[in-house]
């Protein structure tokens, strides 16, 4: 990943690399994509349902997440964002159950 950064730097005469995975959503371009996205986040919130994201680095999902928490009302929901989560499925309920302020019914087998 390093050496793409360095790439990027000395093809396109960078100082620094302009994007990062902590730029600030409203900044960014909308692309259509995007919107239909979001619109879908949008319904699953309407319909109480649960959704998950996932796909490859780099295309754009923690951007339009944090998109769509600001279209949120703070006053009406709660988001729980978990990440990076390479861990079992049972580390991942613990993770949930911990996120959630819940007992975990799950067996301890160790620090998580």
């Amino acid at each position: 990943m390093n050496e793409q950064r360095i790439h990027l730097k000395s093809y396109f005469r960078f100082i620094r690399i302009p994007f990062t995975k902590y730029m600030w959503a409203t900044k960014m371009f909308e692309a259509s994509a995007q919107r239909e996205l979001i619109d879908g986040l949008h319904l699953w919130l309407e319909t109480r349902g649960i959704a998950l994201l996932y796909g490859p680095a780099g295309v754009g999902k923690s951007i339009t997440l944090r998109r769509f928490r600001e279209e949120l009302d703070d006053r009406r929901f709660d988001l729980f964002y978990l990440f990076n989560l390479r861990v079992t499925p049972t580390g991942f309920l613990r993770s949930l159950c911990r996120i959630l302020a819940l007992p975990c019914p799950l067996p301890s087998s160790g620090p998580l």
